[in-house]
């Protein structure tokens, strides 16, 4: 749930109230002062619907753990790391070998885009160790 803290007057900073919605929530969507209350009202709830759609997207996003699929059989030099001790072990395993260490959230779409191209880099360089550290959980 949003809320945002908004001064009930000008003249006292120290009395707030709580807001139950940004007043704009797409940036390049305007509440222009001409319109009507009923447009207004039609253009705000607009806005929530797009917010709503975006929030379920990235939360099925988050659901089907991209993060967690590689190809059948799996790969032997694409690897989790949980901990700090873990990534210390893996690089001293590696020895002389490259060592690709992708920080990574679960929640962000650039992440997401990412994962499959590393999956395959992983697939074409069986020489080259690939670390995966999820920045949120570690």
């Amino acid at each position: 749930s949003y809320s945002r803290m908004l001064p009930t007057s000008s003249s006292s900073s120290s009395s707030l109230r709580l807001r139950s919605r940004p007043r704009h929530f797409h940036s390049r969507h305007h509440h222009h002062r001409s319109s009507s209350p009923q447009q207004q009202q039609q253009q705000q709830q607009q806005c929530w619907r797009l917010f709503a759609a975006k929030g379920a997207a990235a939360e099925k996003a988050v659901k089907s753990k991209w993060w967690e699929k590689v190809p059948e059989g799996g790969l032997d030099n694409l690897r989790d790391v949980s901990s700090t001790q873990s990534l210390i072990e893996e690089l001293s395993l590696a020895e002389d070998r490259l060592v690709v260490v992708d920080f990574y959230a679960q929640w962000c779409g650039a992440c997401r885009a990412l994962y499959p191209k590393l999956v395959k880099l992983a697939q074409e360089n069986e020489d080259i160790v690939f670390l995966k550290v999820d920045y949120d959980a570690n």
